[in-house]
């Protein structure tokens, strides 16, 4: 991230409702206070007290979701009122899985389960975007749309760790749109090219994910490292990630999903070695 970009990050306003200490995105919200002015309101009735004594006027609102109906839909409306140009983001958890079809999921809000966060966010406060979060698209709408926006860039060499030439060959075309060489770690690899800059390493269910890394070369343990997994849960993650180089990227995933958390895990491993 340039001087540049954190800059105008730094200039949206982010007003967050709900628990902020909440274990599933207590990293997501560690990385929202880097990445813009944030402010926290505990319940809706409290950020509508701070909306009427500041008059200020948020970008983005983002409601912290931990379970189905966790808000009132009539004080999110209220909110929604109150800030007819600002952009909703409902920020879920696990609990909330399938709520879009069989709960009451609140209208006009972009969801985003918490291991979705950051990468969608950055791009939601990044350049560019201020015309995104139409309250009246729908997710398949908002879908589209992520597709015809800029990639993310990256240049060198990636390894992907994968079973099958054909799940290789599909990351690989995606990483080679932005920028990116690749080599394939074929199961039992004893041997890894020079000059890594990362590893995605790709499994069906997270609690592979632990046997498929131990399998990769000693000399892997100090490259970033994505897994892309089914239905990750917080346990899970937490465990893969607590050597602060493995991050988790839940499928289905948006390309620019990828790409972002890619570029992240590259510039943080560059700022560890150099320091």
């Amino acid at each position: 991230m340039n001087d540049g970009d954190l800059e105008q990050k730094r200039r949206e306003l982010v007003l967050f409702v709900g628990r902020v200490n909440d274990p599933a995105w207590r990293a997501q919200m560690q990385w929202l206070r880097d990445a813009c002015e944030l402010v926290c309101c505990a319940t809706v009735s409290a950020a509508e007290k701070w909306l009427m004594d500041t008059r200020r006027f948020p970008g983005t609102v983002v409601f912290g979701q931990p379970h189905r109906d966790f808000f009132d839909a009539t004080g999110i409306q209220r909110v929604a009122q109150l800030l007819p140009m600002t952009r909703l983001v409902s920020l879920e958890g696990s609990w909330c899985e399938g709520s879009a079809r069989s709960g009451h999921p609140y209208q006009g809000l972009q969801r985003w389960y918490w291991h979705q966060f950051q990468p969608r966010m950055a791009h939601l406060l990044g350049p560019g975007s201020l015309s995104s979060g139409n309250r009246t698209e729908t997710e398949h709408e908002r879908a589209i749309e992520a597709s015809r926006q800029s990639l993310p860039r990256g240049s060198g060499l990636l390894g992907i760790a994968a079973r099958s030439r054909v799940t290789y060959e599909s990351i690989d075309h995606a990483c080679r749109l932005a920028g990116y060489r690749t080599n394939w770690l074929r199961p039992g690899t004893v041997d890894i090219p020079t000059g890594l800059r990362a590893i995605v390493v790709d499994t069906k269910q997270i609690s592979d994910a632990e046997r498929l890394l131990e399998q990769l070369p000693g000399k892997s343990s100090d490259i970033p490292r994505i897994v892309l997994a089914n239905f990750p849960r917080l346990a899970d993650v937490k465990k893969l990630s607590i050597d602060g180089r493995t991050r988790v990227l839940a499928k289905p995933f948006r390309l620019h999903d990828l790409l972002w958390l890619l570029a992240e895990c590259i510039d943080e491993g560059e700022v560890a070695r150099a320091a």
